[in-house]
């Protein structure tokens, strides 16, 4: 190598060292990596993405910070000028969607919100039911710490119909309890026994019963439904106050648990909420067993993740499996949210979904999912994930166990409400509005030490906290 070129190869390397020790070891992989090329040249260094869209959100969030690194690094004299790449590797290509399966995305296994119509019957069904079968199945589930009690007890009781009967899987949407559903319903079907199984909604329940009503067809109507060995209820706290219609649910699943059948509820409620729509309903889940099914942790979006990028034939880089993970916190339905948009913008853009793209298009898609909220929301959510009161945050005490919940709160009120910094800062008790631009700098250094907070429940890393928050958020 001649003497320039080395000299620009040191000049290089002396570059990413202080980029690295700047944003931290994973930032720097992510925005500065071997993807970007940086080429001193004379005064100037010239930055080269793959993609203008790349380079406007380079230039636009870490601009700053590339030019101090540039003067710190090689003098003060040193210019920038960003370009596009003109060549990119050829198996760039190998990520991008085919134009046969451009015509149509596939579509992602995420439950539908129209539930399918009731049925009775103690053999496979013919309807399209069969290829729902395939993709909701125990072995397609993905177990984690916030569902596997409940997927114990259904396997449960699968091997041991009636023995937790009912048993009620509770929990927020999108957290795949449709999916046990579903998937007991099709294992149950397949059982050598070959029970009756009828599998339907309470909405469903109160349609059918009022219509027996009108027609005066009730014994026919309890026929149906107490005959069965196997009844799978979907959203059991429907119900609300149709008293008449509860205490026909209530006999029909006496009827089938007296005779060692199978009831599988889920609801949306807890025990003690479904116990203010009707204390007999708590009561026989009492009797039974309640699981409950909390949103994903970081480990099990991670399985959801892959697992739907399989289905849905996509190609994503284990770097963006594990932004989504990180940065998508909530149901296994906003998760699928947010990989469609990666796939359409990658097919917009004739880009392979990076990194960057991804950051990119996924910090735009959690904003859309947030909405706009107000300063009292934010305070919420941030005692809720860190199990505080509302005092704590505008306390003046300076433990960890007060700034960080308070420094998180700063932030998403800037980011997230219309108030002003002065606003902010009053809120909270801040004598000036730099304590939001204290607590952002705070935070992005936390970030890129991958620094840990103290939640509710247990330690994590500071931007898992504060997605927990932005989830709280979303489901308000």
């Amino acid at each position: 190598m001649d003497e320039p070129g080395m000299k620009s190869k040191l000049r290089e390397a002396k570059l990413r060292e202080t980029l690295r020790d700047r944003l931290g070891e994973n930032r720097y992989q992510l925005w500065m990596g071997e993807h970007v090329a940086l080429r001193p040249s004379g005064d100037q260094l010239e930055v080269l993405c793959h993609s203008k869209t790349e380079v406007d959100l380079l230039r636009r969030k870490y601009g700053g910070a590339l030019l101090e690194c540039v003067h710190t690094a090689l003098g003060k004299d040193f210019g920038l000028k960003y370009s596009v790449q003109e060549s990119i590797d050829e198996a760039v290509e190998k990520t991008l969607p085919s134009k046969a399966s451009q015509s149509a995305l596939p579509a992602l296994d995420v439950k539908q919100s129209e539930p399918p119509k009731s049925r009775t019957t103690n053999k496979p069904s013919a309807r399209p039911q069969a290829r729902q079968r395939l993709r909701y199945t125990l072995d397609n589930f993905v177990e984690g710490n916030s569902n596997r009690l409940a997927l114990t007890a259904v396997r449960t009781a699968l091997e041991s119909p009636g023995r937790f009967s009912p048993l009620l899987l509770f929990g927020s949407h999108g957290t795949g309890k449709s999916h046990l559903l579903d998937a007991a319903a099709a294992e149950l079907r397949r059982h050598p026994a070959r029970p009756q199984v009828l599998s339907l909604t309470a909405e469903q329940f109160t349609a059918e019963f009022m219509e027996a009503l009108r027609t005066r067809s009730q014994a026919s109507f309890r026929h149906k439904f107490r005959g069965v060995d196997a009844l799978l209820f979907d959203n059991v706290s429907f119900f609300g106050t149709k008293q008449a219609t509860i205490e026909e649910f209530l006999h029909t699943i006496d009827s089938i648990t007296s005779r060692g059948g199978q009831v599988i509820l889920t609801s949306v409620a807890s025990p003690s909420e479904l116990n203010a729509i009707h204390p007999g309903i708590a009561a026989r889940v009492f009797g039974g067993l309640a699981a409950a099914i909390d949103l994903p942790d970081y480990d099990t979006r991670l399985g959801i993740v892959r697992a739907m990028a399989v289905r849905a034939k996509t190609t994503l880089p284990e770097a963006v499996i594990e932004m989504i993970a990180q940065q998508v916190v909530g149901s296994a339905r906003l998760l699928a949210g947010a990989i469609n948009r990666l796939v359409v913008t990658s097919m917009a853009e004739r880009r392979p979904i990076t990194p960057i793209i991804a950051d990119m298009v996924l910090a735009e898609f959690c904003q859309q999912n947030t909405p706009q909220v107000k300063l009292t929301d934010i305070e919420k959510a941030v005692c809720e994930v860190f199990g505080v009161e509302s005092s704590t945050l505008k306390s003046p005490k300076k433990s960890r166990v007060v700034t960080d919940p308070r420094m998180l709160a700063l932030c998403l009120s800037r980011r997230y409400t219309r108030s002003g910094l002065a606003e902010i800062s009053s809120f909270y008790n801040r004598r000036s509005h730099t304590a939001v631009l204290t607590a952002q700098k705070r935070l992005d250094t936390m970030i890129g030490k991958n620094a840990e907070v103290i939640v509710a429940e247990g330690a994590c890393q500071v931007e898992e906290a504060m997605r927990r928050v932005e989830a709280v958020l979303r489901q308000a």
